[in-house]
């Protein structure tokens, strides 16, 4: 089996994560669902697709920028009218990442994604393991 489903009980929030390599047709990259409203989101992020094609982000034009088929799309009341819109991707910028480490360890910034943030990551695919090997829901 290569997928997997994780479902994360927050007090007001449920949260479910799902994956899967070898299926036959991609669904949405995101999901939400609200009481007001949806948002859908596909594809890939085009910096995967562009380093594998051997593309250097400064050397590559609008490095990050999504085409518009796979901006988001939100579907929601505003104002009391139905609304369905498009939601332009944010640019995807990897090298400010590296930056943004490089900057800490030299002392000239802080971490946008910290110590403990990447702990907690790892403790819950560590409890979503647990969850798969006892077969029942593990509480945090």
């Amino acid at each position: 089996m290569d997928n997997f489903e994780v479902i994360l009980h927050y007090p007001a929030l449920k949260v479910t994560l799902k994956a899967g390599m070898l299926v036959r047709e991609q669904g949405y990259r995101f999901v939400i669902y609200g009481d007001q409203g949806t948002f859908v989101k596909s594809g890939i992020d085009v910096q995967e697709e562009a380093l594998k094609a051997g593309k250097i982000p400064a050397e590559t034009p609008n490095w990050g920028v999504e085409p518009e088929e796979i901006w988001g799309k939100i579907n929601t009341n505003y104002k009391g009218m139905h609304m369905i819109a498009k939601i332009e991707s944010e640019v995807g910028d990897y090298p400010g990442l590296y930056a943004n480490v490089r900057d800490a360890i030299n002392g000239t910034g802080r971490l946008e994604v910290t110590a403990g943030q990447s702990r907690d990551v790892i403790r819950i695919i560590e409890l979503a393991m647990q969850s798969a090997a006892e077969k029942k829901t593990v509480m945090v």
